[in-house]
């Protein structure tokens, strides 16, 4: 029993050394200490009789009070004899005061220690796997917890529509081929026993059993979509295509994430749901805008001749941590040009507008539109506007002390001149609005990419020319063999890059 408690001890000790909330060059006499602490018995106060009078330490949260009292050789506890050759010793620092006090918290400790190796032991057991402490998550009763798919779950929108869903406590499955996708972005959920990471490619059929589908899987950015138009289309259509075939056959309720792009450049400002659009549909940004034009045709169709549950959500711009680095976006590429001194790039004169909202509002509005009983299609938006010239000086006055200058390059074909969301039915239909100021929410972005540039050095922002996404950080993996690691599982059998988690 000893020993299983000292194993305790030291593992606690190990932990909270490692945990970073204590110096390392403490080690040596307070480890004992601890290990000794745990070695022991109940108090919470220890008294000892020795050269120091009243000492507090505090060691990673545990705080052990030792005050002076009278002890004597009769109690036997060998300290606070007052003799010469224990002076000496004293002076000897800390060696001496380790084994003084060892030799009294192995008789009374306090409880606080052991409180903090159950509550340790008690996360660990919690966690199910490698020891590993997840994010909390609410407990439902099987009647009311979800399997719930997400397609492009690792991407930037879906790895926060995935921490939502975590938390409420649903059961989670991720689909993503991870060619904007990134795995540190569902890191913190790898091995949680109700998530599951599967790199899979939509266009390939999957068998599954849910209860509801997010399908966002698509690159969402120009330079990212135009890569390869031929594979857009087929995310957009076969992908969907897939989905649909999967809810039908499970009936579960599929909300495909259109966009603003099906509007093109618009005649109609702002744009309401009941617009049509004004799309070219031979233009550069054609696979992504008739793509998504052609999934929500397939969505109605399905819905029509098949009576599948289907909700659509048409999403403006959208910004917030886990933004890919190189995805182009006026967003990035303005925070990254700024933090990094570089000269902040506008293509055309800056008098375009557009309109930004915050990732957790889009979030919320996700799940609103999911569980509510509305079929037609939702903007999802924020109908603050800016004009592209407007936004880079706000993103270089949150930026304090960037020497950046403001450069006009060409404009790019088929930019639309405005974009402005109508979401008067989110407001009617789902009692949805965005919630977080646009300044507010640049601030914590600011600091997301602040931190990319601490870990990467140097982010080089995408042009608007065609580019395949560039792994950003060094802990980044692409969808290669170096997936072949301790969390791989099995290979599914649709698609031979497919993998498990």
């Amino acid at each position: 029993m000893a020993r299983m408690v000292q194993h305790r001890g030291a593992s606690m000790v190990n932990a909270l050394r490692g945990s970073g909330r204590a110096s390392s060059s403490v080690s040596s006499p307070y480890a004992a200490l601890l290990t000794a602490a745990a070695v022991g018995g109940a108090a919470l106060t220890v008294g000892v009789a020795c050269l120091w009078p009243q000492l507090i330490e505090e060691y990673a949260g545990i705080r052990i009070v030792v005050k002076k009292v009278r002890c004597n050789r009769s109690r036997g506890r060998g300290v606070g004899t007052g003799s010469k050759n224990e002076d000496k010793s004293d002076k000897g620092g800390g060696d001496a005061m380790s084994a003084a006090l060892r030799d009294v918290i192995q008789h009374e400790i306090s409880h606080q220690v052991h409180e903090r190796v159950n509550a340790m032991n008690k996360a660990h057991q919690a966690a199910g796997w490698g020891g590993k402490v997840f994010p909390p998550t609410a407990t439902l009763p099987e009647s009311q917890r979800m399997r719930v798919l997400v397609t492009g779950g690792a991407g930037f929108v879906g790895s926060h529509l995935v921490d939502r869903l975590m938390a409420e406590g649903h059961e989670v499955i991720v689909v993503d081929n991870m060619f904007t996708g990134r795995k540190k972005n569902v890191a913190h959920w790898i091995g949680h026993p109700h998530f599951m990471l599967i790199v899979h490619d939509v266009v390939e059929p999957i068998l599954l059993e849910v209860d509801q589908i997010y399908h966002l899987a698509c690159p969402a950015s120009p330079p990212h979509y135009q890569y390869n138009p031929i594979k857009t289309i087929k995310t957009s259509t076969m992908g969907t295509l897939n989905m649909l075939g999967l809810a039908k056959r499970v009936r579960a309720r599929m909300l495909l994430t259109s966009t603003s792009e099906v509007y093109g450049d618009p005649q109609i400002h702002p744009q309401p749901e009941s617009y049509w659009g004004n799309v070219n549909p031979i233009g550069p940004r054609a696979c992504y805008d008739e793509g998504k034009r052609v999934a929500e045709t397939m969505m109605y169709a399905y819905h029509n001749q098949s009576s599948v549950d289907v909700r659509v959500a048409r999403i403006f711009n959208t910004f917030g941590p886990r933004m890919h680095p190189n995805d182009g976006r006026v967003v990035s590429n303005f925070i990254i040009q700024a933090l990094q001194g570089k000269d902040i790039t506008i293509y055309g004169e800056g008098h375009q507008t557009r309109s930004f909202q915050y990732v957790e509002d889009l979030v919320t509005g996700l799940t609103k539109l999911m569980n509510s009983d509305y079929g037609l299609p939702v903007n999802l938006g924020n109908p603050e506007e800016y004009t592209v010239k407007e936004f880079a000086l706000l993103v270089k006055e949150l930026v304090v002390g960037s020497p950046s200058a403001i450069v006009h390059m060409p404009a790019t074909k088929d930019d639309p001149a405005k974009r402005k969301p109508d979401i008067q039915v989110a407001t009617d239909v789902l009692g949805w609005q965005p919630r977080v100021p646009v300044r507010e929410g640049l601030s914590k972005t600011v600091a997301y990419f602040r931190s990319e540039l601490e870990d990467t050095g140097e982010i080089v922002p995408t042009g608007p020319d065609a580019t395949r996404p560039k792994p950003c950080c060094s802990n980044v993996l692409s969808p290669s063999r170096e997936y072949e690691d301790h969390l791989y599982a099995e290979t599914m059998p649709a698609a031979d890059e497919t993998r498990l988690y």
